[in-house]
């Protein structure tokens, strides 16, 4: 696109240029004026001056398209590089949180931005991550249970191997609970 506006305002620049030429020296029009150009160059004072506007309205004309394609060009950058720099940075939030132990926080992009299948499969592998723990949670809190359970019934030799397996139990939990899960 940006390339297309160049060429179509670097074709409109010239044929405006030189039909201004051709109109201030009363040409008929633009091909009478280059034939003339192409004929009789710097044998007269008259052509040397037409081709002098020439000139100069052409660098005109070049310098206005360097201009516009600047500045279309760095819209573009703009543009795509918010699409792009966007999701890495709330991709690169999402992992900043999941390594604090926060599982909670989901990608979320615009309908535009790139990486929204790479989000999507990182949201994904976060649920799929904080389902497992919720599971290992679950199974540590009922192992305590019943160990605590065990204990209270269990024979007094048999209490130093269950508080020991409480203690792992405990251990579990307190490592999970640096999770954040909901």
């Amino acid at each position: 696109m940006p390339l297309l506006i160049f060429v179509l305002v670097l074709a409109f620049g010239f044929l405006f240029a030189v039909n201004s030429i051709a109109k201030e020296y009363q040409f008929e029009n633009t091909s009478e004026l280059i034939q003339k150009l192409s004929m009789t160059l710097g044998n007269d004072a008259t052509s040397g001056i037409i081709f002098q506007k020439v000139k100069m309205w052409g660098l005109v004309a070049l310098a206005c398209l360097a201009l516009v394609m600047a500045l279309s060009l760095t819209i573009l950058f703009v543009l795509f590089s918010h699409r792009i720099a966007g999701p890495v940075l709330r991709i690169s939030r999402t992992f900043e949180d999941a390594l604090h132990g926060d599982l909670t926080q989901r990608i979320r992009l615009r309908e535009k931005d790139e990486l929204k299948e790479t989000a999507e499969h990182l949201n994904q592998m976060l649920d799929a991550l904080q389902g497992r723990i919720k599971r290992i949670d679950q199974m540590s809190r009922y192992m305590q249970e019943t160990l605590e359970k065990m204990l209270e019934q269990a024979a007094p030799e048999r209490k130093e191997e269950l508080l020991k397996l409480n203690d792992l139990a405990r251990g579990v939990r307190e490592a999970i609970s640096d999770f954040k899960l909901q």
